[in-house]
């Protein structure tokens, strides 16, 4: 988007993100001091990255969060505080992103749950049919990690002028079920994911064709862990014998920030990592050749 800046920095954009920076937060304070990446590295840089994707120009001129000694005072000026904050605009009030939402709304939306089965444990997962229901390209939108079909809404208000949209909800999101613990151990690898929504748009191109509308050609569109899918939905010479129909239809992928697409490949420079022992480290730090990345400068 070429003025970017002009829909940055929404309100409902930024408590998402500073809800997630916090977790992240807390979690990595609990993390081992052995751990090998640096905490303080890494907090400071998604404090960074959660500043200038949510805040932009909009939250430039925050202000500083208020410290009190006084419980009272305290009080006073955080109420003050969330004010202020809940005066950033809202998505709603960016007229681009208001219409395209209203086009999104006002389109009829058909959730259907589709049973996933894989290792012995099924999955019901969520697709969300709309768009341009019996047009002859259908996409499909494949969501990333921390979130659901809702992150579409804005693509999808336009893309569903000329599209039959299939919108999913991966596995343990939106409106899918699949909490880990009822899940077999690698449910959540590119590998298991990518061959349940194999399933499920196997099953969606199936009641197309049941339906008396013709195979339609499809495009799969991913983001971030939803680009990883896609591509090895695509590229794994397993699933692609077991999905051999549903290739045939599979002409055109669109990626938004995918995932490494290696991400199953481990890099061989990195196998000496793995050999090192908690003596050996420190061994290592005693001589200097380790250094503490808790206390080590930036670069």
């Amino acid at each position: 988007m070429k003025n970017w800046n002009k829909y940055v920095g929404s309100r409902d954009t930024a408590k998402t993100l500073v809800s997630v920076l916090a977790t992240s937060s807390a979690a990595l304070e609990t993390a081992p001091s052995a751990t090998t990446f640096s905490r303080r590295r890494l907090l400071a840089r998604l404090g960074l990255f959660t500043a200038t994707l949510a805040a932009g120009p909009a939250l430039a001129a925050q202000p500083p969060r208020p410290r009190r000694d006084k419980g009272g005072e305290q009080s006073m000026a955080l109420q003050e505080y969330e004010k202020e904050l809940n005066a950033l605009p809202s998505e709603a009030d960016l007229s681009v992103l208001k219409d395209l939402h209203e086009r999104y709304s006002k389109r009829p939306i058909q959730k259907k749950l589709v049973p996933a089965a894989r290792a012995g444990h099924t999955v019901n997962m969520a697709v969300f049919q709309t768009g341009n229901v019996g047009a002859d390209r259908v996409a499909v939108l494949i969501h990333g990690c921390l979130t659901d079909h809702e992150t579409w809404r804005y693509v999808a208000g336009k893309l569903g002028d000329d599209h039959e949209l299939w919108i999913l909800d991966l596995p343990g999101c939106g409106e899918s079920d699949g909490h880990p613990d009822h899940l077999e151990p690698d449910a959540f690898t590119p590998a298991a994911l990518a061959e349940r929504v194999g399933i499920v748009l196997e099953k969606c191109l199936a009641d197309r064709i049941a339906s008396g509308l013709p195979a339609p050609r499809i495009t799969l569109v991913g983001h971030s862990l939803g680009g990883t899918i896609a591509l090895r939905l695509l590229s794994s010479l397993e699933l692609q014998v077991r999905f051999a129909g549903l290739r045939q239809q599979l002409d055109a992928l669109v990626l938004f920030a995918p995932c490494d697409v290696a991400v199953n490949c481990l890099p061989p420079s990195f196998l000496p990592l793995l050999s090192l022992t908690p003596m050996k480290v420190g061994v290592g730090r005693a001589l200097g050749v380790v250094d503490d990345k808790d206390s080590a400068e930036e670069p």
